[in-house]
């Protein structure tokens, strides 16, 4: 969604999102969706073989020191005092399948979010916003009405709320 129209305030302001200037963030929306898709289904071809190769390397680099020093999860299974070499590399194989991820559970994770936030009227009033918010749209005159009308609203609330004696 960064791109013309969209600043990074930093801090608990999230990014500032210029309406006037943007894309609909609704269609970024369904863009990143279908792009998320799109990835999606280049990890799960990738994810496999990938994660294959990693475990099988881990094995082969790591066997050697699980058979010379045994974990006792590994030492309570077996009937000797060491595992034989393929004892060793299938229960490294068993952890490793444990610990590693399914695809689809990292697939699932995946996901595009659209969160709407409001500009409350303590935000408009808050200095180091305003400053900062001046600061990113020096020239366009049009993002500074917030400012005077939010200002304008609150006085004809004020004044909505009063009873007449």
């Amino acid at each position: 969604m960064f791109g013309r129209g969209v600043r990074a305030a930093g801090g608990a302001r999230g990014s500032v999102l210029a309406r006037l200037m943007a894309v609909p963030p609704r269609e970024r929306v369904k863009e990143l969706e279908a792009e998320l898709e799109k990835h999606k289904e280049a990890v799960r071809r990738q994810f496999a073989r990938e994660s294959e190769k990693s475990k099988k390397d881990l094995v082969q680099a790591f066997w050697r020191a699980v058979r010379t020093n045994p974990p006792s999860d590994l030492q309570a299974q077996m009937a000797g005092d060491k595992p034989t070499a393929e004892e060793a590399k299938e229960y490294l194989k068993y952890r490793l399948d444990r610990a590693f991820p399914d695809v689809d559970e990292v697939c699932d994770a995946m996901k595009v979010s659209f969160v709407t936030k409001d500009v409350t009227w303590d935000t408009l009033n808050d200095r180091t916003f305003v400053d900062w918010w001046q600061s990113q749209f020096p020239v366009n005159k049009e993002l500074r009405k917030p400012f005077e009308e939010y200002r304008a609203a609150k006085q004809r609330t004020d004044m909505a709320l009063r009873v007449p004696a």
